[in-house]
């Protein structure tokens, strides 16, 4: 803990006298191993996640460890917090967050805390995330062993078997989350996360196939990337 509180004052002091070469070499630390990523949207994932110098772990890469929904499962199941980034052929980055592990079993999970952004899209729509329907809570995420991640019943956004394909990925937002005046973009989200005291279970997915956790002085904590 004395650990992490250390790193979160020393980004705090290299930002205020923006020392931007430093700054930058400390928030790729936070995201190990990915691609997807540039610096800045390091940054802002952190922000979203409210804690900004959260470290994480990559899990998952579609890339490197196959694309298939049994792959997605073995190795970010029961993990905890995730965030899930994903890049489109378009070069498009998108995704988002929950609290709640992904399991195999089918159902929908409640979680109050997920949410969705998006990084880079077609619309030149500044990094924004996006909060679920207060309505909508008991169906922020979905589970289901044919399926990677999908946020949403309706599914704001999906990923099926075997993600690569034009067909096995898809979005229907805003379905479950807050629309913000986008009709087209096609991300959802949840409303702001719950700000807890212990992150340790907190992980990310990022990608065109990508999954990182978060990381602290007591535990790891993974994070997925989808590419």
């Amino acid at each position: 803990m004395q650990d992490t509180t250390l790193f979160k004052s020393f980004i705090i002091e290299v930002e205020y006298f923006r020392l931007q070469g430093l700054l930058e070499m400390l928030v790729n630390e936070c995201f190990p191993d990915g691609t997807l990523l540039q610096s800045q949207h390091k940054k802002i994932l952190n922000q979203f996640y409210h804690e900004i110098s959260q470290r994480w772990k990559l899990i998952y890469k579609g890339s490197r460890d196959g694309f298939h929904a049994d792959a997605f499962h073995s190795r970010c199941n029961n993990k905890r917090a995730t965030v899930t980034i994903i890049q489109s052929d378009q070069n498009f980055i998108f995704r988002g967050y929950t609290s709640v592990s992904w399991i195999s079993n089918d159902g929908c999970k409640t979680d109050p805390s997920a949410f969705l952004f998006t990084l880079r899209n077609p619309h030149n729509i500044p990094p924004t995330k996006y909060s679920i329907k207060s309505d909508k809570e008991d169906e922020a995420i979905c589970h289901n062993s044919s399926y990677g991640p999908r946020f949403g019943k309706g599914a704001d956004i999906s990923v099926r078997n075997g993600g690569t394909s034009r067909h096995s990925q898809y979005t229907n937002f805003p379905t479950t989350n807050s629309d913000t005046g986008v009709v087209e973009l096609k991300i959802q989200s949840h409303p702001h996360p719950h700000r807890q005291e212990d992150h340790s279970g907190v992980q990310y997915l990022e990608g065109v196939c990508l999954f990182y956790s978060k990381t602290d002085s007591h535990r790891t904590h993974a994070h997925t990337h989808i590419v």
